[in-house]
């Protein structure tokens, strides 16, 4: 187990030990104060796994929430995969190989997980391996809009991105 799975059982004891201590040291007798103690210490326990499993509950909605709104924002557009790839301040493509979201637009060289897609920043090319398992989509509401025609300058039809989330 590790300390995570473990600190629930730690602190129902620590409750449990202080409380009767507390009224041990009221002047409650020893067994009154042992019962009310392992009573708290319990009671702590059973709220923490309730209150850890509505919060785990929440947090995947929320994430799933995310998640889909994330995915309703994009505008996906197509490309020649024959010619120059486009770029502008709300293009991205997503790998389908691997899922991962390279921005058109770079500051530094990146790629996706599986390297499908390679962008050199400072040369201004983007190199994608497989097209046909490349998508391109608008990010709706940030920036431009959608394709510009403004083009990379390098060989292969490459042009410049970032990696994304």
């Amino acid at each position: 187990m590790t300390l995570f799975q473990l600190f629930p059982w730690m602190f129902a004891i620590c409750v449990a030990l202080w409380s009767a201590a507390l009224l041990r040291w009221l002047g409650v007798s020893d067994l009154l104060a042992l019962s009310i103690g392992l009573i708290s210490g319990f009671t702590f326990f059973l709220l923490f796994l309730v209150g850890e499993k509505r919060l785990i509950c929440r947090l995947e909605q929320r994430r799933a929430e995310k998640q889909k709104s994330a995915v309703a924002r994009r505008r996906y557009q197509t490309f020649d995969v024959k010619n120059v790839a486009p770029i502008g301040k709300s293009l991205f493509y997503e790998c389908a190989i691997c899922g991962n979201i390279l921005h058109s637009l770079s500051k530094k060289n990146t790629n996706c997980a599986c390297r499908n897609i390679l962008i050199e920043a400072n040369s201004g090319r983007i190199e994608i391996r497989d097209r046909t398992k490349v998508k391109l989509f608008a990010w709706v509401g940030a920036g431009d809009g959608g394709l510009r025609t403004e083009f990379a300058a390098g060989a292969g039809g490459q042009s410049p991105g970032a990696k994304s989330a």
